[in-house]
């Protein structure tokens, strides 16, 4: 019987939502900087990603309210601040996407939002 050495998509599933989930600490613990523009945003964005998550506000809703807080923050914006941005959309939309997979409709492929 011949073994792959290539880890299961159940493996991977688990290391992929735990990189996610250390990212976001990660970036919540930076995030405790009261003057820091970028800590602000991330603070707003960690707030609208939970209230996505637990279906108190809309896919569309979620969009205009991050890019509201995003716009808010270009002023503010440094360019080292520009790797922890992108880290955290990527996180971000890492958990929207899989949110909605999960809203998606096996039926019909409609989406409740």
């Amino acid at each position: 019987m011949v073994t792959s050495s290539l880890p299961n998509l159940e493996t991977l599933a688990v290391h992929r939502a735990y990189e996610l989930a250390s990212n976001v600490l990660r970036m919540r613990a930076m995030a405790l900087r009261p003057s820091d523009p970028m800590g602000t945003y991330i603070r707003t964005a960690d707030g609208l990603v939970t209230s996505f998550l637990q279906q108190h506000m809309s896919f569309p809703e979620y969009i205009a309210a991050t890019d509201a807080a995003f716009y808010q923050l270009i002023p503010g914006l440094s360019g080292e601040s520009l790797p922890r941005l992108r880290a955290l959309m990527l996180a971000n939309h890492d958990m929207v996407m899989q949110e909605m997979a999960r809203r998606t409709s096996p039926v019909e492929g409609e989406i409740s939002c």
